[in-house]
């Protein structure tokens, strides 16, 4: 694995969006180990501004690594009806976006399963619908 996205972590703290967006340029140099499959449930991907449909390999690779640190985006667990679930944090043009995932640790392989990525509350709204 490069060591180039680990130098940018380190430096997260101080200059944490310029840094987000380096670690998903460089992205494609990374190899994923930790999670074997990520599955995509009808996620609403084509209702996205076309510039975030863009990251979604990348989006992916992130979770596929570490999908509990995320690579230091603002994420979070999920309570009530998607208790067990949980969130990416995405600010795109000034809109709030969510990408709410399931992580499944005791199947063989790993794996991820992706809920919904949509604007905020729609996003919460669909996942419900498809858990």
């Amino acid at each position: 694995m490069p060591s180039k996205p680990l130098t940018l972590l380190e430096r997260a703290d101080k200059k944490q969006q310029t840094v987000k967006t380096l670690i998903l340029s460089s992205f494609d140099q990374i190899r994923v180990l930790a999670v074997q499959k990520i599955f995509v449930r009808n996620a609403g991907l084509g209702c996205l501004p076309v510039e975030l449909q863009e990251y979604w390999p990348k989006y992916q690779k992130i979770l596929a690594i570490d999908p509990f640190q995320v690579f230091g985006w603002p994420s979070h667990d999920l309570i009530g009806k998607l208790k067990g679930c949980r969130a990416i944090e995405i600010d795109w043009d000034n809109i709030s976006y969510r990408l709410v995932y399931q992580i499944h640790e005791k199947s063989k392989p790993k794996r991820v399963l992706i809920l919904s990525f949509a604007e905020h509350d729609p996003a919460y709204k669909k996942a419900k619908q498809r858990k």
